[in-house]
């Protein structure tokens, strides 16, 4: 290699300009340079939400997944996110990196999938019900189900590791429970069924470390007990050692809607909530410090009721936990943000008003609310009268159902600022959207769409400030 070094420099030019030819133009496109406002003097380059690039990515995904593409943990220029390819006979699920701006590829890691290689199931009887990804989109949690009974399972995958987790295995039971789950923000937890459905009059959130390690007799042990012992009497059936436990309490099963387990230096919580009239919601915060084997953590445990006036046209709360673990934001009517104290229950602080529907929003560091929102106002209004039962136990409320059952043909994203309160638009006219998300450290924002309302064909919209 040393002997021809200076042919090799020579030809790198060459090389170069093959790999840009090369390049697959149906992946990416590149966009002009936006022309950049001059600052006024005295802003602030950390708050100066003027979007300067704006770049796209398509790629085909699993319709399972409500999100795909993902900031969190990337470089400058990058996104990383969890493609579907044709390999031979069958398709795989990948997660890899990607710079946006010219389609290179990197850091490729397959999502393998155990439930297609069991003996004890015919080729077709296991499917997919969804996934849930962690934040930075290398870790899922898999529900999979027999199409000829209440069999379910929950498997913990990672990119790139050959080695599964099976979390659960039994019978649901007549009621057909749905099991819900999530990761914490900094996808170190995972809780594959949030309101502690499974676990019965035991009452727990059964949590997981994503960062353990796990010993290799020990995990193949439980995981052949789980294929052929769920017929447990205690209704936890087949149910991975977990590394924490949350308890939960009697609202956590009545008309549940949404919840998530978070992480507040180190230690690990929980916050549920759901349906407990028309007019308002059950929330339960709950947090367990320096909880160990050897002595009980100290609690902390908040249940509240939140006024709430979105009647049919929501079937779930949109909110936002803040970093803290002290506040959560939600909306609690289409124009309205409000901020709850977790300690309290009380709601506090200063309250958004907003001109048009919101139907999501995202909280900023710096206090500022980026916010997207609707000017189908009409539509809007129509849908508000009807009941609640059209959203009652709905299992999935995320942006794209609520854009279609709302009548929602695009959306606007605004930047909203915490001083004055007078709004920017950063983005107009998106249409079938999945998700948003915010990375302040390389001053990105994410919108994640899906072509023509096919969840299979994906699209990046990325915005650089």
């Amino acid at each position: 290699m040393r002997a021809g070094r200076k042919g090799n420099i020579l030809a790198m030019p060459v090389l170069l300009c093959i790999l840009a030819g090369c390049t697959p133009r149906e992946y990416t496109m590149l966009l002009p340079q936006a022309e950049i406002n001059v600052e006024e003097e005295g802003t602030d380059a950390a708050e100066d939400y003027t979007v300067k690039k704006i770049y796209t990515y398509a790629y085909d995904s699993w319709i399972s997944l409500e999100q795909s593409a993902f900031l969190k943990g990337c470089q400058k220029n990058e996104v990383r996110i969890i493609a579907r390819e044709m390999q031979g006979a069958g398709e795989t699920l990948l997660g890899r990196n990607v710079d946006y701006r010219y389609g290179f590829r990197d850091g490729e890691g397959v999502f393998c999938r155990p439930w297609e290689d069991w003996e004890e199931y015919e080729e077709g009887e296991l499917y997919v019900e969804k996934v849930i990804p962690s934040p930075d989109g290398g870790r899922i949690l898999a529900y999979v189900k027999s199409a000829y009974g209440d069999t379910c399972f929950v498997w913990l995958c990672e990119a790139g590791s050959e080695e599964p987790l099976l979390l659960y295995g039994g019978q649901l039971g007549e009621s057909s429970m749905e099991l819900r789950g999530a990761f914490s923000s900094d996808g170190r937890w995972a809780a594959f069924d949030l309101f502690g459905k499974i676990t019965g009059k035991a009452g727990f959130v059964a949590v997981y470390d994503c960062r353990a390690e796990r010993k290799p007799e020990i995990r193949e042990k439980l995981e052949q007990e789980i294929r052929h012992e769920m017929d447990g009497e205690d209704g936890i059936t087949g149910l991975y050692p977990p590394d924490r436990t949350l308890q939960v309490v009697g609202n956590d099963l009545n008309n549940p809607l949404a919840g998530e387990i978070f992480d507040v230096s180190g230690d690990v919580g929980i916050l549920n909530m759901g349906h407990a009239d028309k007019d308002r919601l059950w929330l339960h915060f709950y947090l367990e410090e320096d909880q160990d084997k050897d002595q009980e953590g100290q609690r902390s445990e908040m249940e509240t009721f939140l006024d709430w006036e979105m009647g049919g046209c929501y079937p779930g709360p949109r909110y936002s936990l803040h970093k803290d673990g002290k506040s959560l934001y939600y909306l609690e009517n289409f124009r309205k943000l409000v901020e709850v104290n977790l300690k309290t229950g009380r709601t506090h602080g200063e309250l958004w008003e907003f001109p048009d529907y919101v139907v999501d929003f995202a909280l900023l560091d710096s206090g500022d609310l980026l916010v997207l929102s609707t000017q189908n106002v009409i539509e809007m209004e129509e849908r508000e009268g009807v009941n609640n039962s059209t959203w009652s136990g709905a299992e999935n409320f995320n942006l794209l159902e609520i854009q279609e059952r709302g009548g929602i043909r695009s959306l606007d994203l605004y930047l909203y600022s915490r001083g004055d309160k007078e709004r920017k638009l950063l983005y107009k006219n998106l249409q079938n959207l999945l998700h948003m998300e915010v990375d302040e450290t390389t001053r990105r924002i994410l919108l994640e769409i899906c072509e023509n309302g096919n969840l299979e064909r994906r699209k990046c919209i990325v915005l650089e400030l």
